[in-house]
This record gives C-alpha cells, structure tokens and sequence, in this order.
C-alpha cells in the first residue's frame, strides 16, 4: 500500500471500519480492496459552483468535525476535504442497468 494512501486510511479508521465492516487491524495491514468499492459515486457541489465527481467511491465523515471528509475511491485515490458551510456532499446511487 502506497505511503500516502497508508496514512489517509489510518487517519479514518473508526469510520472506515463502521462503512466497511472490515475490523481495523485488516484495514492497518491490508488496506482497502476492490471489492470494497461500491458501483456508485460520491459528487461534491461547492458553492462556487464547482463539483467534482467519483465513480467506485465511498465518504466518510468526521462525527467531531461533520464537515471534514475523506473520499475513498477505487481507481482515484484517497482525498481529504473540508467542506465549507454551503459545500454539499452526496453518495450516489449505482447507475440503473440497461
């Protein structure tokens, strides 16, 4: 697991293991797997009116700081944000199959 990815993750785990079920010592030694990623995304609206969208992504947030959150992505990387006031943040649903 790449350093950067390492210590995101174990910044959040209490979080991680409460969304993922995995129990924290699976995520210290083997980190986040593919099948970890649900077919869904995670979109930030700024208030700016600037967005940015993930595929095969999940957030959690932080219950001491609701507005810092930390995106989890399966081909993207590992982000950290803090939201402002007016900042939304949504989970989206997977795409309906044709």
């Amino acid at each position: 697991m790449e350093l950067e990815r390492s210590v995101i993750i174990n910044r959040w785990l209490p979080q991680l293991s409460q969304k993922t079920g995995l129990p924290v010592a699976t995520l210290k030694t083997e980190g986040l797997r593919a099948g970890d990623f649900p077919p869904a995304g995670v979109r930030i609206d700024f208030e700016d009116g600037s967005l940015v969208h993930f595929c095969w992504a999940f957030f959690v947030s932080d219950p001491a700081r609701p507005r810092k959150v930390a995106i989890f992505t399966e081909h993207c990387g590992y982000h950290e944000f803090l939201l402002g006031s007016e900042d939304t943040i949504a989970q989206l649903e997977p795409a309906a199959s044709a």
